[in-house]
């Protein structure tokens, strides 16, 4: 079969897999998303707040280069025959620098051996976003003359290897063809006539090819561009980094100690593998918080909680799912229960973006990630959720105890009308207990609840105030979900059906399917498990051709990125969002049944997941090098960087930094199993925790802060916390590059 042939079949009959529930969830997004590449979107070199603020720094205020990498730093060579198709695998990764504020790094490092690095760890995105973005690192490298790198991950933006390039240079110098194994790029040196030659195999080179997307692998890559540029390792560094990025720069510094100076970590979910006891509802708590701060009230919290056993009431009959079609403006009606189920997923999924970007300021970062592009949410996009109506008195009532999931939600039809009438006798009520919604019947007062289609019945004019009590409930959570869903203002009515209404032409790595109910989840797997138990290329039994190999090879790399291989090969295990509506949040149905334990939730569908996005039910697709196991623990990823056990191992100089508002708060780094709280009456509004005894690693815990608000660019509107922290930060970077200078100074080199 022709390369051709291969990839068209692979990508459509891999279609319906990928918009599954089974991907590991990245930080910085909670659904697989189809992103468009954002090196080919110019309008996002000026993203976040760009209304706002002028004159920020970008990529064009930066020198791009390529060093030439190792797709395997840690193969050891061997042989003649090893070493020589190891110099074949190597990769060209960018890195830019800026120069501005400190000598230069080629032969003006001599003149001042104290000016530091500060070197951006890059993560699953192409660099282009962490130059713009990252102006912690802009603003403080003029206060330390300090050289900017910003370096791009393997597998992302320009960095990705070609193993259409690799394999075709391969069978040349194999066949003799050396003239044809000279490099494009400018960097390379030619072959010469010294260039192994290597007898011919009958594996293809890029067997493998997605082995080599590791974080150990980048730590390398990052670890080896600094001995290139500093190869006397006298000035000190300090990485910086943010949701992956942020477990990149602590991991470097856990590492890599002797290279590294300090870390700046970032919104950093390091302690959110399964051996640290995450809370697996961490994500969505997080969320409920932000619906109750900076503006927004109880109510809101409320309103939200009260509207999903509403919605599933209504659904039961034809003439409400009539109504929940029309109040919330759906293209095509909702038919079937089932509809309806898939109508509560689609509500909830948004919740997750607008925490993460719920920055003081209009901002396009979360959306240009992992949303429609460049398009704006608004200043404190949670708050203005909640002030679509959901903060109004609609007459929902919650009675009972909501952590046991175990209440009854009221609607008291006569609220608000200012008549006096205000009393339960006049409320519709439904009782939940769990996953269940029962209506509670009221025959003597007309019967509100049918009994027999568990419809709205009685009194006409009762069942025309209920529905008017509603609808405008339903609208306002509409409105609400509109803010992501509508960012573009071009929508009139939604299609629930498609992946992402708004973002059709995105492609992001994480859960595939909204993980909203467990559920929906196990549904979806019966519904596709004929799909499911097919190959991803049914038609193609093998892919033996090389061509045909490499070129796989290179469209699941410009498909997938560094996040899903990497999540694979390490087995990266991020649990924090695997449960909801448990009692701890605003979401309902709860996720799994009472009972449900720890190790159940880890591992239930965890190697159907991994099955799925690591294509190990495909052997035709064996050769991208996959493990052929699942981890669901993270075993070897707590083994290899110590888990939650570095701070008694005598690690240093790390600053964690997490916000309240932050899904991924979750899994940051505390002294305490949950994200301490700012004490009430306290003059600062960030909390600093000592991880180790001795204060060198620290966590600090902003009490308004969203996704990795401390790295971005000040701002006239952050709030305290985000200055607070900057100045910790700073005092920290400080200590550490005098701590360095003053062991150069005192170190006799021979």
């Amino acid at each position: 079969i022709t390369a051709v042939g291969l990839l068209s079949i692979l990508f459509v009959s891999t279609e319906s897999q990928l918009r599954s529930p089974h991907v590991t969830i990245k930080p910085g997004a909670r659904r697989r998303r189809r992103r468009k590449p954002m090196e080919q979107s110019p309008q996002f070199s000026h993203s976040l707040g760009s209304s706002l603020l002028t004159n920020k720094p970008t990529i064009d205020d930066t020198t791009c280069l390529f060093i030439e990498q190792p797709l395997n730093h840690f193969s050891g060579g061997g042989s003649p025959a090893v070493s020589g198709r190891a110099s074949f695998l190597t990769f060209q990764q960018r890195y830019c620098l800026s120069e501005a504020y400190s000598p230069e790094l080629s032969g003006g490092a001599a003149a001042n051996t104290a000016a530091p690095i500060f070197l951006y760890v890059g993560n699953e995105s192409p660099v282009d976003v962490y130059i713009n973005n990252t102006g912690l690192m802009w603003e403080l490298a003029p206060r330390f003359n300090a050289t900017l790198v910003f370096a791009e991950h393997r597998y992302e933006g320009l960095s990705k290897p070609n193993f259409t390039d690799i394999q075709q240079r391969y069978t040349a110098t194999n066949r003799g063809n050396t003239h044809l194994s000279s490099r494009s790029n400018s960097n390379t040196p030619p072959a010469t006539a010294t260039t192994p030659v290597i007898q011919p195999e009958e594996d293809s080179i890029s067997d493998g090819c997605m082995s080599y997307a590791t974080s150990a692998q980048a730590l390398q890559d990052y670890i080896t561009l600094l001995s290139h540029l500093d190869p006397s390792h006298v000035r000190p560094v300090i990485v910086f980094g943010g949701s992956y990025g942020g477990m990149l720069a602590a991991w470097i510094r856990l590492k890599y100690p002797t290279a590294v100076a300090g870390a700046i970590a970032s919104s950093a979910p390091v302690w959110g593998l399964p051996h640290t006891l995450p809370r697996l509802d961490g994500a969505f708590t997080a969320i409920a918080r932000g619906v109750s701060v900076g503006g927004a009230s109880g109510v809101c919290h409320d309103n939200i909680l009260g509207s999903w056993p509403l919605i599933q009431q209504f659904g039961r009959s034809v003439q409400g799912r009539k109504l929940l079609s029309d109040a919330f403006r759906l293209c095509a009606p909702l038919d079937t229960e089932r509809d309806v189920e898939d109508l509560i997923v689609w509500l909830q999924d948004p919740w997750f973006y607008l925490a993460e970007g719920n920055f003081p300021y209009p901002s396009s970062y979360i959306s240009s990630a992992v949303g429609a592009g460049n398009y704006e949410l608004p200043a404190w996009p949670l708050q203005t959720a909640c002030g679509k109506g959901l903060d109004m008195d609609w007459g929902i009532g919650i009675q009972g105890s909501k952590s046991d999931v175990r209440f009854v939600v009221s609607v008291d039809v006569n609220a608000g009308k200012g008549d006096g009438n205000d009393n339960d006798d006049e409320s519709w009520d439904l009782d939940v207990d769990w996953d269940t919604v029962t209506p509670v019947l009221d025959t003597q007062a007309g019967g509100k609840w049918n009994d027999g289609s568990h419809s709205p019945t009685g009194s006409q004019e009762g069942l025309e105030e209920l529905e008017s009590t509603v609808v405008q409930l339903f609208e306002s959570l509409r409105d609400a979900v509109g803010i992501w869903y509508n960012i573009t203002n071009e929508l009139q009515c939604y299609d629930i059906r498609t992946e992402d209404i708004t973002t059709t032409t995105t492609l992001t790595n994480t859960k595939l399917q909204s993980s909203a109910t467990r559920k929906d989840v196990k549904r979806s797997l019966t519904d596709n498990s004929q799909l499911r138990q097919q190959p991803l290329t049914p038609n193609t039994p093998t892919a033996s051709s090389m061509e045909d190999k490499s070129a796989v090879c290179d469209a699941v790399i410009a498909r997938d990125g560094s996040w899903e291989p990497l999540c694979c090969n390490e087995n990266l295990n991020l649990p924090i969002d695997d449960t909801m509506g448990m009692g701890n949040d605003c979401f309902w149905p709860p996720s799994d049944p009472r009972g449900t334990t720890y190790a159940d939730i880890v591992s239930s569908l965890e190697q159907e997941k991994v099955d799925v996005t690591c294509a190990r039910n495909d052997e035709s697709l064996a050769f991208l090098g996959y493990p052929a196991e699942t981890d669901y623990q993270s075993d070897w990823l707590d083994d290899y960087y110590g888990g939650d056990r570095f701070r008694y191992s005598g690690a240093s100089n790390i600053v964690f930094a997490n916000g309240l508002l932050d899904p991924w708060s979750a899994a940051g780094v505390y002294t305490t199993l949950d994200p301490p709280s700012r004490d009430e009456g306290s003059t600062s509004h960030t909390v600093v925790q000592n991880i180790t005894h001795d204060g060198s690693i620290v966590s600090l815990v902003l009490d308004l802060g969203a996704h990795h608000l401390d790295l971005m660019f000040a701002h006239p509107d952050d709030p305290p916390c985000a200055n607070e922290a900057r100045l910790i930060q700073e005092e920290h970077i400080r200590n550490w590059i005098q701590e360095w200078n003053l062991g150069e100074q005192t170190c006799v080199r021979t």
